[in-house]
């Protein structure tokens, strides 16, 4: 399939037969690598379109391994479409330092830190700032503290201590 999708005058009309099959999708190791590549290839229609039919499973996917690189590759490549946001908007509108602390999921909050808007940073740093001292001793919430302080303004980093 990936070889089809580079090889491919309408690689776009290939992509939209994916419509439907997203979400099952995001769960398969060689599927993923696939909605990867597309995102990391196509416009943002494209992504929006993905970003778009994951939002009906975005917690359920927030905790997939699968599922956290898709969101990941989403963040780092259109963070500013609104499907985007809507999507990453519905992974932290639960409880977010639970996500900080998920063996999956710190790298959703990883990357919303790095890439996210300034809300939705704003939100993360909310979770680590209430509990800092305990989430630094904590195997996954540790890496996303280090990316908050490595990415985190002065202000920020004051808030974190």
């Amino acid at each position: 399939v990936l070889r089809a999708l580079e090889r491919a005058d309408d690689s776009v009309a290939l992509v939209f037969k994916l419509r439907g099959v997203v979400c099952q999708a995001a769960r398969s190791s060689f599927a993923c690598r696939v909605l990867e590549q597309i995102i990391h290839n196509s416009d943002a229609k494209v992504a929006a379109f993905i970003a778009e039919e994951l939002l009906a499973e975005a917690e359920t996917l927030s905790k997939n391994c699968y599922g956290v690189s898709i969101i990941c590759r989403l963040l780092e490549h259109s963070s500013t479409a609104a499907s985007t946001t809507m999507l990453v908007d519905a992974v932290l509108s639960v409880d977010v330092a639970a996500l900080c602390c998920h063996k999956f999921g710190h790298c959703i909050a990883m990357s919303v830190l790095s890439n996210g808007s300034q809300r939705q940073r704003d939100q993360v740093l909310a979770a680590l700032s209430g509990h800092a001292q305990r989430l630094a001793r904590h195997r996954f919430a540790a890496s996303v503290l280090l990316e908050a302080f490595t990415f985190g303004s002065d202000q920020e980093h004051s808030l974190l201590a």
